[in-house]
């Protein structure tokens, strides 16, 4: 093999490990909150849940949205489907982030137990969107949208709250030169919302304290195996 077909072939693996590389980089957006699960003891108890666009980025991925002017506006849905609880926990207010998208389609957003969805927009004059990241946004390439309230139920155990689109017809979660993130594009090339629902959700876990009698039980069962142990 002469000199020349080694470096065709050298030259070609470059190419396939760059496409390759290509290949895994990837940028993905998804609603998501402070955190998954949150525990609460006691029927009635109010819990606080921030809400979030989150921008993933792989493979050396760079930001879409910076690199598209910003968020001009978002639209998203919190819905609790169907649970087999007797008595779940239920929505009970939500919050815009009026700070940094002060236009809004209608004020306070309609909540009832089961749903609340709004559209909220950077002011007509601002020249750029905004950017995931910033000192306001806790969780890094994420940006603040949020806020809701969660009323628990009496029912113990978990209720889950799903994150949506708020327009899947047309998407409300833009960028600054209208690039809609709720869906999948390929150029530029990202995954949508809309692509990663099932990982768009949280819960709130009612966990009752023991009860004074529970504990006693708890502590004469224990107290019966001993005796046993010892008399064996």
């Amino acid at each position: 093999m002469n000199k020349w077909t080694l470096k065709s072939l050298a030259a070609a693996a470059m190419g396939v490990l760059a496409l390759a590389g290509q290949a895994n980089a990837a940028v993905s957006y998804s609603y998501v909150t402070d955190q998954q699960t949150y525990d609460v003891q006691n029927a009635g108890d109010a819990v606080s849940v921030k809400l979030y666009l989150l921008e993933t980025l792989s493979g050396g991925s760079a930001s879409v949205i910076s690199a598209h002017g910003g968020v001009s506006g978002v639209g998203i849905q919190v819905a609790r489907p169907a649970s087999g609880l007797a008595s779940p926990s239920k929505l009970s207010a939500a919050l815009r982030n009026t700070a940094d998208f002060p236009t809004v389609d209608n004020a306070p957003p309609a909540v009832t137990d089961t749903g609340v969805k709004w559209f909220e927009a950077i002011a007509p004059g601002d020249a750029t969107g905004k950017l995931p990241g910033a000192t306001t946004n806790p969780l890094p390439n994420a940006l603040f949208i949020g806020t809701v309230t969660v009323t628990a139920g009496t029912s113990a155990g978990k209720t889950r709250f799903n994150l949506l689109p708020f327009d899947q017809g047309g998407g409300n979660t833009l960028t600054n030169d209208s690039l809609d993130l709720d869906f999948d594009s390929t150029t530029p090339a990202y995954t949508g919302t809309s692509s990663n629902q099932a990982l768009s959700f949280f819960e709130v876990n009612v966990v009752p304290e023991p009860t004074f009698a529970g504990i006693a039980m708890v502590v004469g069962a224990a107290g019966s195996m001993i005796r046993r142990r010892r008399m064996a």
